[in-house]
């Protein structure tokens, strides 16, 4: 699995697949914590190439990625995702790259010496960062309790790279480092493989192998997908951290590339694109992805209005700030529109804009897969109102 939700995010054709199950090998408690959740990232580097690779396990078939570009005091950077949009993965244009990876529950202990962050602070570090000894001083410097259900590999074009536990930190010592589901705190070395057999699998080929290389990362992603009724490996990345390239695959499968230049994506200015778009039909997965997207589907289908005119969107487009009372990280919500839809977007969130479905002429709702986020808006005659559960209701004028 890799939905990582815990402090550090508060602060991831012919079709070659089958929907039946596989039969992996054994393996213990770190491979699997439950049906669907694992996923293996791994990092090597050679005179002359560092490379991250990540299968992204899980079972949410709206797969997204979008691109932040450079800022005054921040680098640019592409993350990919679901559609809550929360990080699971990314490169910057320095060279630095992370994934997440779903582990047992923690819960680290309140650190009152050090400084609490409010936002997300694996952006700071992706928007700050060209090296994992960044990263790790900037995770240091800030008290990191609270709930956690992940850790975090960071590697570097450097030939650095670290596993950032929520209690622990693990240094790369020799070529690579290599992480599934489990603590490698708590695992020596000499039984790890035994711990889970995805992490035997890329193991034995990263310790085998004379040099490193895209082609050998694609065959140990291979090796170690996937095929799960379930989903299983949604989609897969290779990171080129001295080239600035990212090499992405649909659905575990590894025939089927696209190679995306992060310097020219950030040239476009900020955007997002569907994964699954970027590739040609791959009929396996779209089947599997219209049965498992078909609950989403139908919640939208019976709140949507269809007689709503987007005409009406140009008279919520504006600027509302949000008053520092709420106590929020942002300063404002900016309201778009393009293409005939209606956005919003929280300024000072790394989040792209969202779409805003229409309900009525005035009123408006934010809805994804695993219902992560949702809100509603009211536009009223000076502004609008946000309401969200678990969150009191917000009135924001607009300027």
């Amino acid at each position: 699995m890799k939905k990582i939700v815990m402090v550090l995010m508060l602060l991831a054709m012919i079709p070659v697949g089958r929907l039946d199950a596989q039969e992996p090998p054994p393996q213990g408690q770190g491979c699997y914590l439950d049906d669907g959740q694992g996923c293996t990232v791994f990092y090597a580097a050679d005179e002359g190439i560092a490379l991250g690779g990540n299968n992204e396990d899980f079972w949410n078939p709206f797969t997204k990625m979008w691109f932040v570009p450079a800022e005054t005091g921040s680098y640019g950077r592409m993350y990919v995702g679901f559609d809550d949009f929360s990080l699971q993965g990314g490169m910057n244009d320095q060279g630095l790259f992370f994934d997440g990876l779903a582990v047992k529950d923690v819960r680290v202990p309140v650190d009152p010496t050090k400084e609490t962050y409010n936002g997300n602070l694996v952006d700071k570090a992706m928007a700050e960062c060209a090296t994992v000894d960044c990263v790790i001083d900037m995770i240091n410097h800030y008290d990191m309790s609270g709930a956690w259900n992940g850790q975090f590999f960071f590697g570097d074009r450097t030939g650095d790279a670290a596993i950032i536990e929520p209690l622990n930190v693990i240094r790369k010592e020799g070529r690579y480092l290599l992480a599934t589901n489990f603590f490698q705190s708590e695992v020596p070395a000499e039984e790890r493989d035994q711990e889970c057999w995805r992490y035997q699998a890329a193991h034995e080929q990263l310790e085998a192998a004379d040099e490193f290389s895209v082609a050998l990362f694609r065959d140990i992603l291979d090796a170690v997908h996937q095929e799960e009724t379930w989903g299983g490996t949604l989609y897969s990345t290779i990171y080129d951290l001295n080239a600035g390239l990212i090499y992405v695959y649909l659905f575990h499968d590894f025939e089927h590339e696209v190679v995306l230049n992060l310097a020219d994506e950030l040239a476009q200015g900020a955007h997002t694109y569907d994964i699954p778009a970027l590739f040609p039909v791959n009929e396996t997965y779209a089947r599997w992805a219209e049965l498992e997207g078909a609950e989403l589907n139908d919640t939208i289908a019976a709140r949507l209005a269809d007689d709503v005119d987007p005409a009406v969107y140009e008279n919520y487009v504006g600027w509302y700030p949000i008053p520092a009372e709420y106590g929020l990280m942002y300063t404002g919500a900016e309201v778009t529109t393009q293409d005939g839809k209606l956005y919003i977007h929280a300024v000072g969130d790394v989040k792209p804009p969202l779409e805003l479905l229409p309900a009525s002429e005035t009123e408006f709702f934010y809805v994804n897969f695993d219902h992560a986020g949702e809100f509603t808006i009211s536009f009223v005659e000076d502004g609008l109102i946000y309401r969200a559960a678990g969150m009191p209701e917000l009135k924001l004028e607009r300027e």
